[in-house]
């Protein structure tokens, strides 16, 4: 733990200490760009605003070289592209830019464009950060699940810190648009993208980025309106999809028919940690099956193609339903998976996010650990 704070500290310390980027106002600019091939030589292309994809000035492609010279009235997040191979983001204001086509696609040279890159560079490095989390989660904390928990909630303040950092004194600028766009805003937790938005200056609110972001939050708080409804003692509400064979199959074949338990679990191919509670599942599904309870996957945010492979490369037993319409997780305001829902015979909700071996007690706690 004394290794996260240390790391963390010296990260936030690092970015307090640098100069906050000036405003840019009007003045000459020069935009240069290199690509490591002649193939586009003699072609025009076009240095665009980032947000209407407006053409702001051209440059012909010379020995894989592209120079643009203008001048400007304010800054503006703007993008290169060169065919379909080579692209750069950067900010447009005064001053010499040297665009970065090869590792950060980000624009250098100006104060703004300087501070976006260093926001790009932050988190192309990020995995190195949260390497570190994880060493010092795993070293402390004996349980997966508690375990993922914790490093979660140190992973999304690391992302909010860094976040805030660069923000401060530019909600309305051409570097706050650059950063609602980047990867720190979308690793955040719900309240703090919130007390983001809630911090927008007038002309970046009414960007498409912004009002992306605010849609985001209006419909994951609908989410969290639907959690609140499905919380304990409350009954299961039915959704219908398709089993493994096509067939139509509601989760109401399983849940609330009288008789058994019904370990509800959300999943996709693509999610690691689902993968992880597999066994727990399948240890949980071995011995009870017969004895009270019965497990259900829920095939969620994934395509019919990959349904069956997951299943067979998983090595499932368990009756499967996906979600061929998208509404399970609407309906149980599920933001993020795994999410692991026990029902009761009676289609009752007995409680939400189990994980791990702690859900592997609870439910044997539940059912009389085995009922042998």
């Amino acid at each position: 733990m004394k290794s996260i704070i240390k790391l963390c500290f010296v990260v936030l310390a690092a970015l307090c200490a640098m100069p906050v980027a000036a405003q840019a106002t009007g003045g000459d600019y020069t935009v240069t760009g290199r690509i490591g091939t002649a193939k586009y030589d003699g072609q025009t292309v076009y240095l665009r605003h980032f947000e209407s994809d407006e053409r702001l000035a051209s440059a012909v492609v010379t020995g894989g070289k592209m120079v643009f010279c203008g001048k400007v009235d304010g800054a503006r997040y703007s993008r290169v592209e060169v065919g379909n191979e080579f692209y750069c983001n950067l900010i447009l204001e005064p001053g010499d830019i040297t665009l970065d086509f090869d590792s950060l696609h980000f624009g250098r040279g100006a104060a703004l464009n300087d501070s976006a890159w260093q926001v790009e560079a932050a988190y192309e490095t990020r995995d190195s950060v949260l390497k570190v989390i994880w060493n010092g989660v795993e070293a402390r904390i004996a349980d997966v699940a508690e375990r993922e928990k914790e490093a979660e909630k140190l992973a999304k303040d690391y992302y909010r810190d860094v976040f805030t950092a660069y923000f401060a004194g530019h909600e309305d600028d051409a570097l706050g648009h650059v950063l609602l766009n980047s990867g720190f805003l979308r690793s955040m937790r719900d309240a703090d993208l919130e007390a983001v938005l809630a911090r927008l200056g007038p002309w970046l609110r009414t960007t498409r980025v912004a009002k992306r972001e605010i849609r985001r939050v209006k419909e994951r708080a609908k989410l969290a309106e639907a959690y609140r409804l499905t919380g304990k003692g409350v009954m299961f509400k039915d959704v219908e999809g398709c089993g493994l064979d096509g067939s139509s199959v509601a989760l109401s074949d399983y849940v609330g028919r009288g008789k058994d338990y019904v370990l509800l679990d959300f999943w996709a191919s693509w999610c690691g940690p689902c993968k992880r509670e597999i066994p727990y599942l399948a240890r949980l599904s071995k011995k009870f099956k017969g004895r009270g309870l019965t497990v259900v996957g829920m095939f969620v945010a994934d395509t019919r193609e990959n349904f069956a492979k997951a299943v067979a490369a998983e090595g499932i037993s368990w009756p499967q339903i996906f979600d061929s319409a998208n509404k399970a997780r609407a309906l149980y305001g599920v933001t993020g998976i795994p999410q692991i829902i026990l029902f009761a015979p009676d289609g009752r909700i007995v409680a939400r996010d189990l994980r791990g071996e702690q859900m592997v007690k609870f439910v044997e706690e539940t059912l009389g650990n085995g009922r042998e």
